[in-house]
């Protein structure tokens, strides 16, 4: 079952998901995440998407390709084993909010430890496709 994979993936069991839930840390996400700073646990809804993404190293002058899940506006670091498990189904997706840190930059690209916890929504083996038109169907332009 993918939320048993998820839950080992992202280190987390059903007390931390009720934890985040309601906005907080579990007593074992506060051990896990001991911080200076106040930790801001958001979370962003929406169906996962993978892309593989390329960027350029100056330095040694080598292409990079990395994944990323991408969720609402979101973004998070990825492996092509998370894609395997949750490309194209709905999620809502707890993690560690550091908007604070980058104030200007809508496009910050969150670490995959940055997740706390993943809540299946809808699978999308279950999600019907829209109806194409058919060639019969009068379409105005």
């Amino acid at each position: 079952m993918s939320d048993d994979r998820l839950r080992m993936y992202f280190k987390y069991d059903a007390a931390d998901l009720s934890a985040n839930r309601n906005g907080v840390l579990s007593p074992k996400q506060k051990v896990r995440f001991k911080s200076e700073k106040k930790i801001i646990i958001a979370n962003v809804r929406g169906r996962a998407n993978f892309v593989e993404a390329k960027s350029f190293n100056a330095d040694n002058g080598r292409e990079i390709i990395h994944h990323e899940l991408q969720i609402g506006s979101k973004r998070f670091m990825a492996t092509t084993i998370l894609a395997d498990i949750m490309q194209g189904n709905e999620y809502i997706l707890y993690y560690i909010d550091h908007s604070s840190d980058q104030p200007d930059d809508a496009s910050y690209f969150h670490s995959s430890d940055d997740v706390l916890s993943v809540e299946l929504l809808s699978n999308a083996a279950n999600v019907p496709f829209p109806e194409a038109a058919s060639l019969n169907d009068s379409v105005d332009l």
